[in-house]
C-alpha cells in the first residue's frame, strides 16, 4: 500500500483501523519508546501524532478498538503487556476515546487523556503477551500469550467498568501454533476481531490463522474449531495486524525503519 517513512515509527508493534476517522490507521512503537500514538493513512503517510498524558511505555505490544462506557463512542485500548525477558506480575491496559484526526492540522504530539487499569493473570502467573483483541459484540477484551513452544493461552476480561482500576483475567482456551522450522513460526504476535465480530485473526511471525464465528457464538467456541491459514506477506519482524474497518481485508506492518504497509483483500464471504 505504501511505506511508513516517518522517522519516529521504528518499532511498529500494534495496529488498529479507525472507525471514527475513515482511512486512518493507528500505530504505536514497542518498548523503550515514548507513550505516543501515530495516525497514518492507508498509504503509510503520517497524519498526526498524539501523546498520552501521564502515560508510560514499558512494553506496549498491541492496540485495538472496541466498545466502552459511552455506547455511541469508539475507544482505543493499548496493552502494555510484554515482558522483555523481565517477568511482570501485572500488566497495564489503557483506554481512551479515539481522537479525531484532521490531516490539515498535522497534529504533533497532541496530548490525550487515558484511563489505566492494572491487570493480573490468574494464580499469579506471568506471561509474555503481544496480542490484544476487543469483541465488538459485548466489549470483552482478549489477550493471547506468546510462547516459543506455540502453546498460547487465551485470557478474557469483561469491558472495564468506569472507575475500575484493577482487573483479573480469566482463562478461555489454549491455542497451538505449530513450529514449521521458520524463525518465530509458533509465536503469536498480533490479532484482531472484525468489526462485525464474525472473524477472529491471529498471526505469528510467519503465519496468519483465521476463525469464523457464527451469530450468537462465543469467541471461546469459535476458537475451538480448526482455523484456516490466511495469506500473509513475509515481513522481517511482523508483529502488527488489523482488520480494515469496512471488513474489506486486513493490514499488517513490521517493526523496523521505513517498512512497507501491506493489505490483504478479502475476496469473498
Amino acid at each position: 500500500m505504501g511505506t511508513v517513512t516517518d522517522a519516529a515509527i521504528i518499532e511498529a508493534s500494534g495496529l488498529a483501523s479507525s472507525r471514527t476517522n475513515p482511512g486512518v490507521l493507528w500505530v504505536h512503537n514497542d518498548s523503550g519508546n515514548a507513550a505516543d500514538l501515530f495516525a497514518l493513512n492507508t498509504r503509510g503517510k503520517l497524519l498526526g501524532s498524539y501523546h498520552l498524558k501521564d502515560g508510560s511505555c514499558i512494553d506496549w505490544e498491541d492496540i485495538t478498538i472496541g466498545p466502552g462506557p459511552t455506547a455511541t463512542q469508539d475507544y482505543l485500548y493499548i496493552a502494555d503487556a510484554g515482558t522483555n525477558r523481565n517477568p511482570r506480575p501485572e500488566i497495564v491496559l489503557r483506554r481512551m476515546l479515539e481522537p479525531r484526526v484532521d490531516p490539515r492540522m498535522q497534529a504533533r504530539l497532541a496530548p490525550i487523556d487515558a484511563e489505566s487499569f492494572r491487570i493480573t493473570y490468574p494464580d499469579e502467573s506471568v506471561y509474555d503477551a503481544e496480542t490484544l483483541m476487543a469483541d465488538p459484540r459485548d466489549g470483552s477484551l482478549y489477550i493471547v500469550t506468546k510462547s516459543k513452544s506455540g502453546m498460547s493461552r487465551v485470557f478474557r476480561t469483561p469491558a472495564p467498568a468506569v472507575g475500575a482500576t484493577e482487573l483479573t483475567l480469566r482463562p478461555v482456551t489454549t491455542l497451538r501454533f505449530g513450529d514449521t522450522g521458520e524463525r518465530g513460526s509458533p509465536r503469536a504476535t498480533g490479532g484482531d476481531i472484525s468489526r462485525d465480530g464474525s472473524l477472529v485473526l491471529i498471526k505469528t511471525y510467519t503465519h496468519a490463522y483465521l476463525w469464523r464465528r457464527g451469530e450468537g457464538q462465543s469467541v471461546k467456541d469459535a476458537l475451538a474449531a480448526s482455523p484456516c491459514v490466511a495469506p500473509l506477506k513475509r515481513e522481517p519482524q511482523g508483529e502488527s495486524l488489523a482488520f480494515a474497518a469496512d471488513g474489506s481485508g486486513y493490514f499488517t506492518l513490521s517493526e523496523g525503519a521505513s517498512q512497507p504497509l501491506h493489505f490483504v483483500a478479502r475476496s469473498g464471504k
